[in-house]
């Protein structure tokens, strides 16, 4: 129980939670804004809500993806 206990303290007071989409060129859309927006609603109707920081990253490039990870 102890160990929970500290294990909780060191929980960050907000969270940054970040979403990274590409959709391929060859494929069918994957229809990725409805899956952030899914996202977003159930963020917001969390108990925790004002602990979650929700960004998105649109991101074609590989470059992007790199810098994005950083």
């Amino acid at each position: 129980m102890q160990r929970i206990l500290v294990d909780l303290q060191s929980v960050p007071e907000k969270i940054t939670v970040l979403f990274m989409a590409s959709n391929p060129m060859n494929s069918k859309s994957l229809r990725l804004d409805e899956e952030v927006r899914l996202i977003q609603e159930m963020i917001r109707k969390s108990e925790h809500r004002d602990s979650v920081r929700f960004e998105t990253r649109w991101a074609g490039l590989l470059d992007q993806w790199i810098f994005y990870k950083l």
